[in-house]
């Protein structure tokens, strides 16, 4: 094969790759962006809220709402107890709920706790991840679904 038939079929191929990598977000509003910054400020960590993509677009009623709180200062939420973990979750849906656009197509709020330790400038490792999930028809239960 010649370079000149070479370099287009190359150029395809990344255009394919790169496309393929893309994940489709729904932007989130105003107030969703002002609360991930509120709860970064409270925890003193990286806050990151993203929509369900599918559940959004497709009109459905089962979208999860996802909330990543990442490296937190203020409280450890590696060291804390899975009750902590709840209370916190219930709070943070309450608080979002009343700020989500596109209710009707979420059944549940996820909120992960992540802490990672830097090893180098391009190696992170986890060192802990605990999660709980309030369905929005009761925010005030939350259930551990990873400890």
């Amino acid at each position: 094969m010649t370079t000149k038939k070479f370099i287009p079929i190359l150029f395809l191929c990344l255009l394919i790759s790169l496309c393929g990598c893309h994940s489709q977000q729904i932007p989130l509003s105003a107030e969703e962006n002002k609360y991930a910054e509120i709860l970064a400020k409270a925890f003193e960590a990286e806050a990151f809220l993203q929509h369900d993509f599918r559940a959004a677009k497709e009109n459905r009623k089962d979208g999860r709402f996802l909330i990543m709180i990442r490296n937190s200062k203020h409280p450890d939420f590696c060291k804390a107890d899975s009750s902590i973990i709840k209370k916190v979750s219930s709070v943070i849906a309450h608080q979002l709920y009343n700020k989500m656009e596109n209710k009707s197509n979420y059944h549940q709020i996820e909120c992960v706790f992540i802490k990672y330790e830097t090893i180098s400038s391009t190696i992170q490792q986890e060192i802990c991840d605990r999660r709980a999930t309030v369905l929005t028809k009761n925010l005030d239960t939350a259930m551990i679904t990873m400890w």
